[in-house]
């Protein structure tokens, strides 16, 4: 009986009964040791999870009927028979299954087999059906998922009875909570979205990597945050740990071939595949047996964190330095020829002897320097939380005297460890718990690590090495690299190198990695690992992922054979998008126009194609179709691009001068070259000035009060949960009933297990459904509450109705998911090929987000959006008040209705010229505000209309409760319009003023009967202050018009691309405000 038997034991155990493990050959040496050990201590795991998870009001009777579920978080209840999970007493064909799998890695050693077997049943036992990943762990209060349960109780079993432990008492579990940092900075260097993508992926396996670290020495369930369970990345590290038991798993296929997937079984044609976004987060939490155990596990995840890294950065290193070798050796002559061209004549004589010192491994002396950035990337920060009292025990019984001296005691020391919000337990709990046991501070344990990890960060010194000479181009952190920068001793403060050697070297570098690099910058030994780790660090190769081959352009018959072959096309490109998948700025930009038109791209490139068949560009001919015949790495753009013809490939960067130029390489008469060429394409196609790649847009969201969830704060009472038709009344009187009824539902493992699996239903399904499926957008980052997209200007309203409407589980907008109990299922038949046709989990009705939303000019820095995006949604969205409408106006009798707070957007628009329109919305007023730039599908163009308001309403109006002063001024001021609205968009427009309104009265009401509590402010003072409330100034109502005429008069541009042209409506001549 050894560690994973036991795990794999009550993995199982209370899913099937004792007939099941007789035929497992599994368990056939040591099935009675087994019983035995469950019955006498096993069974404790199950009620330390199950104490917190469910009361104790008795098990249900056994029944036929379907089961009743009603959502973890918000109680809500599934209405919808055919949702419903129904009760499986069939085992026979999962125990033939699992039986398969034992024999098939009969060659291992006994352990090994038996940890690869609990892999396997942790991992695909709960999906032997779609429907079962809703069957409750008890029918009295179905919320918690079985399967959740389980694997909490397996996760508790490996904490409490450890591999090395030899019989006697269990061991003390601790709560452990690893994170390392810094994060944003790490992503922020980013020049291109190349390594933005690639910094995000970066911390994402990196954070994957040490979660399969702890799996492999407790088991994946021990991994409490981020669920391991159905998380792509992790599938792919099992399909290369374990290829005994990966070989005949149907998932595993996805992996190379995103059309496949089957985890039953089943065949599918899977368009949906998440394998290339980041969602792991820098945030660890798992299960440990001890507090040496505990030391352990740190310094393991530590030495893990850092060691990969190592192994990451010095094979990017050794493969610059060996193919910079190889390239030279070979084309030596050439290129300094073409190098020596743009140098500093006075110092080409000792530039040549510099490059071909390159050629020689002893001239490379960029150890040392590299080494110290990269030994000096990461912070790390670690806590751990015993499950209750060290010296006290895991249990006491519930001892007949109510003030029981023992008792009380045992409650006041785990009080002293969870310190939690409210007295545990309550008295409901007391009435109905024959015994108490650790499990029931589940949640104040979790409350304890965050603040415990934030005073450990609080004492952080962090220290920088010393940077001589110039420093990067893309952060200005750290000194850009060059092979001669010898960095010791007293050469680590200077001067560093000449500029004309690191000139020299990251030309060379461009020459080397055409497409990758430009010969402008210059990186760090940070930057350039993360540039090139997916590939040239090995990445790629162990998560299994192999480059797709490409077509050969000479195939597609609009290729001009002769100029792509000729002796001076230049260098091929090297087509790094092939390999990650990730679309570039322009293309992102150009994708809903592309996808709409397809006809009009491929007409764009056969324009500009010409300029490159002749004159100065071209020499550049070859490299021009190998940047511009790639896919967009949008999958609904490329489908609707090739129309079936692989060799139909185009992508966005055709539109962009600046990014082609760059990715070309061109000289200055070139460039001039190229951007006349672009403009003539643009106006020959009817663009005028703009163009398709004009606009983009980041979102980031993040789940507000998350960390209330996870304490259990924002659980409501029991009452919302309890099937109350199965409830043993005879336990209690209607005193107790009553009170447990009001009492709020705590946090337990098995329920916090189901949430962060259940989170995995959003961000690793929803998100990129709604992202790349419904939009022409692509994810970055969705990984629990945080998600951050890229899209298409066009396709922002959409996305964002979409997004929060899978959030907190509300009817879908495009009607493409059944909307019920707090989950969406897929009812349009298209959707449920590529989604399944099960319940996805949804945060339930009262969740809300934050959410910011910056829309970049093509000429804005990279940098400078993110710098942006961060503050609009932390220091922005996040920032916007509530209150309860009824008492801001007054209606004492009315239905009180709370306008939650935070629940913001912040919308901002960065202009080419630096300038920033940044405009706040309430998430509850959006779905109105979308309907006012639906408008821009019209004939009539609202933009002008929006900006006249924008400019009058403010001096005119102000702010009350009832008299609806901005609706009576717009009404005043279409009236005195020559062309009347359309009664749809006019009423649109005054019923959202009137809504905008009732909420800035309401934060305003709410602030000043705050701020009025507050003896060193006046009653006036106090109402001058709550009218500067984020959002609610008319000034501020002023910003959400000109946004939205923005919008509109962006959508009616490109419009107009693509429509023959109209008679000017009378509209379009008024003022723009």
């Amino acid at each position: 009986m050894d560690y994973y038997s036991r795990k794999l034991y009550a993995l199982l155990h209370e899913s099937h009964g004792s007939r099941f493990f007789d035929r497992l050959d599994c368990f056939e040496d040591c099935l009675e040791a087994l019983q035995q050990w469950w019955e006498t201590q096993g069974k404790l795991a199950s009620e330390l999870a199950s104490t917190a998870d469910r009361i104790n009001l008795g098990a249900a009777p056994p029944s036929s009927q379907a089961f009743e579920i009603h959502h973890p978080i918000s109680g809500q209840k599934l209405e919808n028979a055919t949702n419903k999970p129904q009760p499986n007493p069939d085992q026979a064909q999962l125990i033939d299954t699992i039986n398969a799998v034992w024999h098939s890695i009969a060659a291992l050693e006994p352990e090994a087999r038996m940890q690869q077997l609990f892999t396997w049943c942790w991992r695909f036992v709960p999906e032997s059906s779609g429907r079962s990943l809703l069957t409750p762990a008890d029918r009295v209060l179905p919320d918690t998922a079985l399967h959740s349960h389980n694997s909490a109780v397996s996760a508790l079993t490996g904490a409490l009875f450890p591999p090395d432990w030899q019989g006697g008492e269990p061991d003390r579990p601790y709560l452990v909570l690893f994170t390392f940092s810094p994060i944003q900075e790490f992503i922020k260097a980013s020049r291109k979205f190349l390594d933005f993508w690639a910094g995000s992926y970066l911390l994402h396996y990196l954070s994957a990597i040490l979660c399969w670290e702890a799996a492999q020495l407790y088991g994946a369930d021990a991994i409490i945050t981020p669920s391991l369970w159905s998380q792509e990345i992790i599938d792919a590290l099992i399909a290369q740990t374990y290829p005994d038991i990966s070989a005949n798993i149907t998932v595993v296929d996805r992996f190379y071939d995103d059309r496949t997937v089957a985890l039953d079984g089943a065949s599918a044609d899977r368009r949906l595949s998440t394998i290339n976004i980041a969602g792991f987060p820098n945030t660890i939490t798992l299960l440990a047996p001890n507090r040496e155990a505990a030391d352990r596990l740190v310094a393991t995840l530590k030495a893990t964190l850092q060691g990969h890294w190592q192994t990451i950065a010095t094979m990017v290193k050794e493969t610059v330095k060996s193919e910079v070798r190889d390239f030279l050796d070979s084309q030596f002559d050439r290129t300094w020829a073409d190098l020596s061209r743009d140098l500093n004549p006075e110092a080409a004589e000792a530039l040549a002897i510099e490059l071909k010192q390159y050629q020689q491994p002893g001239c490379w002396e960029w150890n040392a320097l590299w080494d110290a950035q990269i030994d000096h990337t990461w912070e790390t920060y670690a806590v751990a939380v015993p499950l209750g009292h060290p010296q006290q025990a895991l249990t006491i019984g519930n001892l007949s005297q109510p003030e029981s001296e023992p008792l009380t005691s045992w409650i006041a020391a785990q009080t002293a460890i969870a310190n939690p919000r409210d007295a545990l337990p309550t008295a409901a709990e007391s009435s109905l718990y024959h015994t108490f046991n650790v499990g029931s501070w589940w949640g104040s344990y979790q409350a304890r690590l965050g603040q415990l990890i934030q005073a450990v960060k609080n004492t952080r010194n962090w220290q920088i090495p010393a940077a001589p000479g110039e420093r990067s181009s893309i952060s200005g952190l750290y000194s850009a690299l060059h092979p001669r920068l010898l960095y010791r001793d007293r050469f680590r403060n200077g001067c560093g190198v000449a500029n004309d050697s690191l000139k020299l070297f990251w030309q060379l570098m461009a020459r080397v990695y055409p497409g990758l690099f430009n010969g402008s910058e210059r990186l760090n030994a940070i930057e350039l690992t993360k540039r090139m780790a997916w590939k040239y660090g090995g990445i790629a190769a162990a998560l299994g992922i192999a480059e797709v081959e490409v077509p050969d352009l000479l195939e597609a018959p609009d290729i001009d054979r002769t100029v792509y072959t000729a002796p001076d096309g230049g260098l091929d490109l090297r087509d790094f998008d092939n390999l990650i998948r990730f679309p570039n700025l322009s293309s992102i930009a150009a994708a809903r126009f592309a996808h709409d038109h397809p006809d009009r791209v491929k007409a764009f490139w056969h324009r500009l194609s010409l300029a490159f068949k002749r004159g100065a560009l071209k020499s550049q001919y070859r490299k021009f179709c190998q940047l511009t015949r790639r896919p967009f790495q949008i999958d609904q753009v490329d489908c609707a691009i090739a129309q079936g013809d692989r060799n139909v490939r185009y992508n966005g960067v055709m539109f962009s001068s600046k990014w082609l130029a760059d990715d070309l390489q061109l000289d200055a008469d070139q460039t001039i070259a190229l951007r006349q060429a672009v403009t003539n394409a643009h106006q020959q196609l009817h663009f005028g000035d703009s163009s398709p790649s004009d606009w983009w847009v980041l979102v980031l969201g993040d789940g507000d009060g998350m960390g209330s969830y996870v304490n259990g704060n924002r659980l409501k009472p029991y009452g919302d949960y309890l099937e109350t038709d199965w409830v043993d009344r005879t336990i209690l009187n209607d005193t107790h009933w009553t009170d447990l009824l009001q009492t709020q539902k705590r946090m337990g493992p098995g329920t916090h297990v189901g949430l962060n699996r259940a989170l995995l239903d959003f961000s690793n399904r929803l998100v990129p459904y709604l992202t790349e499926e419904r939009c022409c957008g692509r994810v970055i980052y969705s990984g629990g509450d945080d998600v951050m997209v890229a899209l298409p200007l066009a396709d922002l309203p959409n996305f964002l109705l979409s997004l929060r409407a899978a959030w907190s589980g509300s009817a879908d907008p495009a009607g493409e998911f059944e909307a019920d109990g707090g989950y969406w299922k897929a009812i349009d038949p298209n959707v449920q090929a590529i989604m399944g046709d099960r319940s996805l989990f949804t945060m339930g009705k009262d969740a809300t987000m934050s959410l910011g939303v910056v829309i970049a000019h093509k000429s804005v820095p990279l940098p400078t959006v993110l710098e942006l995006l961060w503050e609009a949604e932390k220091e922005r969205a996040k920032k916007l008040l509530g209150g309860s409408i009824s008492r801001a106006h007054g209606e004492s009798n009315a239905p009180e209705v709370i306008i939650p707070a935070k629940d913001g957007l912040c919308f901002r628009v960065v202009y080419g010229s630096g300038n920033v329109l940044e405009s706040h919305l309430k998430g509850h007023l959006l779905e109105g505000f979308t309907q006012l730039l639906d408008t821009a599908a019209d004939p009539i163009d609202l933009a002008p209309v929006l900006y006249r308001l924008a400019s009058e309403l403010p001096p005119r109006c102000q702010i009350t409760p009832d008299l609806h002063l901005f609706r009576t001024a717009a009404t005043v001021i279409l009236n005195s319009r020559d062309l009347e609205l359309p009664d749809r968009v006019r009423d649109r427009l005054l019923d959202w003023l009137d809504q905008w309104e009732i909420w800035a009265w309401t934060v305003i009401h709410s602030q000043k009967a705050l701020l009025s509590q507050q003896p060193h402010l006046s009653a006036i003072a106090a109402e001058a202050e709550a009218r500067r409330s984020l959002g609610t100034r008319p000034e501020d109502l002023a910003s959400l018009l000109r946004f939205a005429a923005f919008w509109i008069s962006r959508r009616q541009q490109e419009r107009s691309w693509t429509t023959p042209a109209a008679p000017t409506s009378p509209l379009a001549g008024a003022k723009h405000g």
